[in-house]
């Protein structure tokens, strides 16, 4: 059983693991906090990955989610996040 953050970390680091492109994801839980669906939102650039709100909730609302866990990864391999980061969190 997934349900945990550290869960869905694992699946995306598989998912995008050696990737040069950044990606955008959501693992997508059930009303038991249950992950029941793993999509890719959006896949960038180099250094960018323009996943718009609008797109992320879709994803959310079509696989009949409760709620979500979004990730994304730099390919760069710095974790640190950037202003757009932390501006997309806010507007999740």
């Amino acid at each position: 059983m997934y349900s945990t953050p550290h869960d869905a970390y694992k699946i995306f680091q598989e998912i995008v693991r050696g990737s040069d492109r950044e990606v955008f994801a959501i693992a997508c839980l059930s009303t038991c906090n249950e992950i029941n669906c793993f999509q890719i939102v959006h896949i960038g650039f180099i250094n960018i990955s323009i996943a718009q709100p609008s797109d992320i909730i879709k994803a959310a609302i079509l696989s009949n989610s409760a709620s979500i866990f979004a990730l994304h990864n730099h390919s760069s391999d710095d974790s640190t996040p950037s202003s757009e980061d932390i501006a997309i969190t806010k507007d999740l």
